[in-house]
């Protein structure tokens, strides 16, 4: 169930003029930044911790076909299949298939940055597919009419 933009408009002009929203928002910010700077400064070597961070990164990205080569053969050797596409298309068109060779009306699926980027959500719906996201950031939105399942 999508929210309608009236809604969200509704919602969204009552918390600007909610005076304790801002202040809560602003005091857990401000305690969000303390705390991380408390933590940063208990580490002996905070910009040591930052640069293994980055290398542990980078090393992954530079090792990627392997890493992903790696995870399919777990997925395989557990009873899984992986499909691979090279573009959004092509993972449309896969998702699709599955969808239609199982006669799948609704699906639950994690809301990210990959699926938006191919238009996932539009692909269904118009295939009539109903797609729920499991995303907490959706869960939360109960409070702008949203009630999950």
């Amino acid at each position: 169930m999508e929210l309608s933009v009236k809604a969200v408009k509704k919602k969204a002009t009552e918390a600007a003029r909610n005076e304790v929203l801002h202040r809560t928002l602003s005091d857990a910010g401000d305690r969000f930044v303390s705390l991380r700077e408390n933590g940063f400064n208990q580490l002996e070597d905070p910009d040591g911790l930052r640069a293994r961070g980055r290398a542990i990164k980078e090393k992954c990205l530079a090792n990627m076909p392997n890493l992903l080569r790696l995870l399919e053969k777990k997925v395989t050797d557990a009873g899984g299949v992986v499909h691979w596409a090279k573009d959004g298309p092509t993972a449309r068109k896969i998702i699709l298939n599955l969808a239609r060779q199982h006669g799948v009306k609704t699906v639950v699926k994690g809301k990210s940055m990959m699926t938006e980027e191919i238009a996932l959500n539009k692909a269904l719906a118009e295939k009539g597919i109903e797609a729920w996201e499991s995303a907490p950031g959706k869960i939360s939105g109960r409070g702008y009419g949203y009630h999950g399942r």
